[in-house]
């Protein structure tokens, strides 16, 4: 009877073995294909980017312009995809990000030009805009024009907007500005006459 115990114990002992040396193998195959993948779809840091002649530089700053970028949390990101929110958050732009960019197209001979569309730009430090705005005046010393765009400008907006060589309202804007200038002249009139 013993011996019968023993054969019992040694069938299921070795039986487990086999059990967990297949187990970890196929853990360690999943775990290598991981590293492959991950290895086989990254492409390096630098990425090359074909400018055509003669083209512009668009830098859309719609979101903030910060020091550095807020670390992403995950769980955040995630349940904003699955809630259809993904887009309604505002972008953040990192300072330098936009002045290597702009320092770039200077000595880019493909880049003949620079437009700043400024729609979306919620915010920034009056440091920030001060240094985007040098490299601005350093890419406009190559020769190069620098024009600004926005639906309506705040304060922010137009002190960024200010470096360009010129600055561009849509035709409706255009017209608000000179109703309310009209409007101005006529409660100034009517305050002097009465």
């Amino acid at each position: 009877m013993a011996f019968l115990f023993r054969l019992i114990k040694s069938i299921l002992v070795n039986s487990f073995k086999f059990i967990n040396a297949i187990r970890l193998i196929l853990l360690n195959v999943i775990f290598i294909m991981i590293l492959l993948f991950l290895f086989a779809s990254y492409d390096g840091d630098e990425i090359e980017i074909e400018v055509a002649e003669n083209s512009y530089l668009r830098i859309d700053l719609n979101g903030f312009i910060v020091e550095k970028k807020q670390p992403m949390n995950f769980s955040q990101e995630v349940s904003k995809q699955l809630s259809g929110f993904a887009n309604e958050a505002p972008e953040e732009f990192e300072v330098q990000e936009i002045i290597k960019a702009i320092q770039y197209a200077k000595n880019d001979q493909n880049i003949t030009g620079l437009v700043l569309e400024l729609s979306g730009l919620q915010a920034a430090s009056i440091n920030q805009l001060t240094d985007i705005g040098s490299a601005i005046t350093q890419f406009k010393s190559a020769g190069k024009p620098v024009y600004a765009y926005a639906d309506n400008y705040s304060q922010t907006q137009y002190y960024l907007a200010a470096y360009a060589d010129q600055v561009t309202l849509p035709l409706m804007a255009l017209f608000y500005y000179k109703v309310m200038q009209s409007i101005v002249s006529i409660l100034k009139t009517c305050w002097i006459n009465y």
